[in-house]
């Protein structure tokens, strides 16, 4: 049966190992591209970020999430559901899937750590010095303890989820703890016996707890508590009487397939949205209170709540593009769902509607990310300490220099936030998964040649070809938006109205930032510029995607 776990775990590399590539090309290139993206924020925001950024733990945190993700996603593309009915023991099936993704996340973390600690850390780092053994039995422990708990809660139960949640949160609370036991950054050099055995006895009954609830869920003894049930069904009902209440017949088909489209497949957007402005508002309140507590700020959330609200609205912003991916195409991304396909619409009128919803999403992303988690913490501290604080803000407000970026910098990030969203879901829906892969990755290859050439440490080297390959980039954007816009009118997908208001978007925003950008050389500022089309090209994407997939 060894045969058989060595055969699911190629299976599995051999669906992950792009994705690896592209993740270690992304957090040893970090400290690279971002000083070109702090360029552009404000000094204080930007100080945050780059004290926040500029840190071994952050980087083996990110590469821990990632390689999870990618583990866990390439798992369940490959049969690994199979091995179920392998004619092996409970015990060695969990226990093989529990230390092969200790491996595959351990392994690349410490590889991605020695790259970065090699090439670029530096006396900036704070904790440049500092040991990662400690937090590499971390993450084992809690790799163990996090596949236990998924097991355990495949019986769902109100009690069972508090208690892992409680468990999880504890192992997170005691690596804080181990790293700023006073509020104050504590080198981790030495693990003490006392950890040995902390982490050895949690690894241990996170084994144990998991192979006990592998074995109940292969033998089908795993049972939903009757709380759960009774709450479920009673979501379930109330859910099915709004399904089954009329959508009215009044307004255009456009209107009509929109709110059809909202009411199947964006309604979850609300509830998601509504959890993330609640994180934000819990994490900017946290921050504030524990430096009014301790005189010192928060060493994992800081006391800057534009750096905490930036950091959940980019979360959000990830799970928004899943939710509205999902709402046009089914789980596996291969195809339109069947009954929005055949609806007597034409695909001008699905596109438009589809773009309606986008901008409903992404006003309900800033409402209660920005307003109401940003705006709420700040109403609080204003309520907490007085009108002083407006006072001050106010002040410093108007005794900054660059006063503009107050409303450009937003503005920007919104548009990015946009593109990215808008040019994502163009091209999950196009339904074809070959497709979408080979534009992502060649996205990512483009993307880190294009800032690593010019900005890099080889740009005294290779100054002709960082050139040539920002010429190439701006034509490339370019021809792209405007054979976009060319295939769609020719289709009728978009109207002249469309093109013209495209056209005016160019005509207007592009001169109005030249003069924004700090780069010194004119290509730069060309290159940058040029970045701007990329909010007008799902206009005309959108409508070739769902045509695309809906006549294939």
């Amino acid at each position: 049966m060894s045969s058989a776990f060595v055969m699911t775990t190629r299976l599995i590399w051999k669906r992950a190992w792009l994705g690896a590539l592209c993740t270690v090309l992304l957090l040893v290139t970090g400290p690279v591209t971002l000083p070109a993206v702090f360029r552009v924020l404000p000094d204080s925001i930007a100080g945050d970020l780059a004290q926040v950024f500029h840190s071994q733990l952050f980087i083996l945190g990110l590469s821990w999430v990632a390689f999870g993700f990618l583990c866990i996603h390439a798992a369940y593309q490959s049969p690994l559901q199979l091995t179920r009915g392998l004619p092996v023991s409970s015990t060695r099936i969990a226990s093989w899937v529990m230390w092969s993704t200790v491996v595959m996340v351990v392994v690349p973390s410490l590889l991605i750590n020695g790259l970065v600690r090699l090439l670029f850390m530096d006396a900036s780092w704070s904790d440049r010095d500092y040991s990662v053994l400690g937090p590499t039995l971390f993450i084992t422990a809690f790799i163990m303890v996090a596949w236990s708990a998924y097991w355990s809660l495949q019986a769902k139960g109100f009690w069972r989820l508090l208690f892992w949640a409680s468990a999880v949160g504890a192992l997170v609370a005691w690596l804080v703890s181990r790293y700023y036991p006073e509020g104050k950054l504590v080198p981790w050099k030495v693990v003490t016996l006392t950890e040995w055995i902390t982490v050895l006895v949690v690894c241990g009954t996170g084994w144990l707890a998991g192979v006990r609830a592998y074995a109940t869920i292969r033998c089908g003894a795993a049972v939903t508590s009757l709380i759960w049930s009774r709450v479920e069904a009673w979501l379930n009902g109330d859910q099915l009487r709004c399904h089954n209440q009329a959508i009215p017949n009044t307004g255009s088909r456009t209107q009509a397939f929109a709110r059809l489209h909202w009411k199947e497949g964006c309604q979850p957007v609300v509830l998601t949205m509504m959890v993330f402005g609640g994180a934000s508002l819990l994490l900017n309140l946290s921050g504030y209170l524990y430096k009014d507590a301790y005189g010192v700020e928060n060493p994992v959330i800081g006391s800057n709540p534009a750096v905490c609200t930036t950091m959940v609205f980019l979360v959000s912003s990830f799970s928004l593009l899943l939710t509205l991916g999902l709402s046009l195409t089914p789980r596996d991304f291969l195809s339109m769902k069947d009954f929005l396909a055949q609806l007597p619409v034409s695909n001008r009128q699905v596109s438009n509607a589809l773009v309606i919803n986008l901008l409903k999403s992404l006003g309900h992303l800033v409402f209660w990310v920005v307003i109401v988690g940003l705006g709420g913490s700040y109403l609080f501290m204003v309520f907490h300490q007085g009108v002083d604080v407006l006072k001050a803000d106010w002040n410093w407000m108007l005794q900054y220099q660059s006063k503009e970026n107050f409303i450009l910098v937003p503005l920007v990030y919104l548009l990015t936030v946009w593109t990215l969203i808008a040019n994502g879901l163009a091209l999950i829906w196009t339904g074809h998964a070959k497709f979408i892969g080979q534009v992502f990755y060649l996205g990512m290859v483009f993307f880190f040649l294009t800032i690593i050439l010019p900005m890099g440490p080889l740009r005294n080297q290779w100054t002709l070809f960082s050139v040539a390959w920002i010429l190439l980039s701006i034509g490339l954007i370019w021809t792209t938006t405007i054979l976009a816009y060319r295939f769609a009118y020719r289709r009728e997908l978009v109207t002249r109205r469309t093109i013209w208001l495209a056209i005016l978007f160019c005509l207007v925003v592009l001169p109005l930032s030249w003069n924004y950008w700090g780069a010194e050389k004119l290509l730069d500022r060309c290159f940058l510029s040029t970045l701007l089309i990329l909010p007008v090209l799902p206009f005309a994407t959108i409508p070739l995607a769902v045509s695309w997939n809906r006549h294939r």
